[in-house]
């Protein structure tokens, strides 16, 4: 059977880490890479189909954060320019108020070619999807079988936590979960060059990515040298982007209205006693079940896990009020390093567990009755952890139609602005009819932005008003506008056109 391995020339792959000690690749690797690519596209068809439901019904799980991303990149997307109009506070810049998400500008130059909010949805499923691959590659490291590996990706793919987090709107927090598995799988084969790079790519995400970043070289198989090496070459790539971010937050410092999101959380952590929020309850219903099917074997690799207590005890310490909640159908795109760290330590345990029974199955007739008896045994306690974490499907209301195209019917609203608003007109609504409005350059929520974006104008701001009819002081407004007439309405909504 052929094979084949990457080299670089001159030994420079080696000298750097790219490549110390090669895979063979097989038709084995390409069969499973095709079964990957079908499995991955019937998990995220559902799951796009799930997200152009939300978005066609008006019911994400925060409208307006959903709608302001739309708009922020609509307008870089069209004009070269962060600028946004839907939300009260949030700064205009790319880095967002702190996040300093970098992914902000290739979602850009995507959104270009595909405009819309669906968009920014599609993307971010695919993005987590995505890590079925480097996890393959950390499963043919760590299970050494090519089989194993397959398997350990699929329980990715089917992992209903993680269906969670890759619908939680649009938020790029959850861009960086490929990338952290890819810098694991790298670093567990001794590549510390690529190891960094995918670190980088997993930072560039949001700032909440940084503080496990040094964790990744502390779990590299091999003796102390050998975490050392790739710690070196780990912080010759990551400093001078930490320098880069410090003078961006510096820059942004006199206009922002807002401070740096991580170094806030990681400072409230360290008052005594820590200022956790979380209740039996939470642990329970919320955090047990990331680690349902077998998110728990990472517990046989616990150098992997040990970036978890960071990053835990940050999530359980940050105050709901602060949006960061321990509920399936709220902010739970803060999960998602949570979820990376233990999908990588998911794959090592597993094959922990696959040489144990190795081991066992050369004992010998009991030895192989052993090893039987440990793989059934771990499939067995899969299976309950299935069994048991399958409600979250219905807490998160996944369709079981694999299907690219959304099902539900579309808000009528969508129609009525379609066939009377013009693209380029400046328009008003309430926040849960954001996500209406927000692929424009001038789009505001009467309830939330109009009072800070466009001060002392009110609806002179605008041309339009698509305004709630239980909304009785607007509606009273709109009636009372010199030139205004309705022009259109729905159950819910009327449209009025303001001159």
């Amino acid at each position: 059977m052929p094979t084949w391995s990457i080299r670089t020339p001159l030994g420079l792959g080696r000298r750097l880490g790219w490549s110390p000690d090669p895979l063979p690749w097989t038709r084995g690797d390409w069969a499973a890479m095709a079964v990957l690519a079908v499995a991955s596209w019937a998990v995220w068809a559902p799951l796009a189909a799930r997200a152009q439901d939300k978005l066609a019904t008006l019911r994400g799980v925060e409208n307006y954060a959903w709608a302001v991303y739309d708009q922020q990149i609509w307008n870089y997307a069209h004009t070269g320019q962060w600028y946004q109009t839907i939300h009260v506070g949030y700064d205009n810049s790319w880095d967002w108020s702190g996040h300093v998400a970098l992914w902000m500008f290739p979602i850009a130059a995507i959104y270009k070619v595909f405009p819309g909010a669906a968009t920014l949805a599609w993307v971010q499923i695919a993005a987590v999807v995505s890590g079925a691959f480097p996890l393959y590659f950390l499963g043919r490291r760590a299970i050494d079988d090519r089989a194993g590996a397959l398997l350990a990706s699929l329980a990715y793919l089917a992992w209903p936590a993680l269906w969670a987090v890759a619908l939680s709107d649009y938020q790029d927090l959850v861009l960086g979960v490929p990338f952290l598995i890819a810098a694991y799988a790298a670093s567990q084969s001794g590549r510390a060059f690529p190891m960094a790079v995918f670190a980088l790519l997993a930072g560039a995400a949001r700032e909440e990515w940084l503080m496990l970043l040094p964790f990744v070289p502390l779990a590299a198989p091999g003796a102390a040298r050998e975490k050392l090496r790739q710690a070196g070459v780990l912080a010759l790539c990551v400093v001078p982007y930490l320098a880069f971010l410090a003078e961006v937050r510096m820059r942004a410092a006199a206009t922002s209205q807002h401070g740096t999101p991580l170094l806030d959380e990681v400072q409230a952590l360290l008052r005594w006693p820590p200022p956790f929020t979380r209740t039996y309850t939470d642990l329970r219903w919320f955090y047990a079940h990331f680690l349902e099917p077998y998110g728990w074997l990472g517990i046989l690799s616990p150098l992997t896990l040990l970036p978890l207590a960071l990053a835990w005890s940050v999530h359980a310490g940050s105050p709901p009020s602060d949006g960061v909640d321990a509920m399936w159908n709220g902010h739970i795109h803060h999960m998602a390093p949570i979820c990376a760290v233990l999908a990588v330590g998911m794959t090592l345990g597993f094959g922990r567990v696959a040489n144990a029974a190795r081991a066992l199955a050369r004992r010998g007739g009991v030895g192989k009755l052993a090893a039987m008896g440990l793989l059934l045994g771990v499939g067995a306690v899969g299976a309950w952890g299935a069994a048991d974490t399958r409600r979250v499907l219905d807490w998160i209301h996944v369709s079981p139609a694999i299907s690219p195209f959304g099902t539900a019917a579309p808000a009528p609203e969508w129609k009525l602005l379609a066939d009377n608003v013009p693209a380029d007109a400046s328009i008003a609504t309430d926040t849960v009819g954001s996500l209406l409005v927000s692929g424009r350059h001038s789009a505001y929520t009467y309830d939330d932005s109009l009072k800070d974006k466009a001060p002392g104008r009110g609806l002179a701001a605008v041309q339009y008003l698509l305004v709630r009819k239980t909304d009785i002081s607007w509606v009273q407004r709109a009636q009372q506008w010199p030139g205004g007439a309705k022009i259109g309405e729905t159950k819910s909504y009327e449209l009025w056109k303001l001159d």
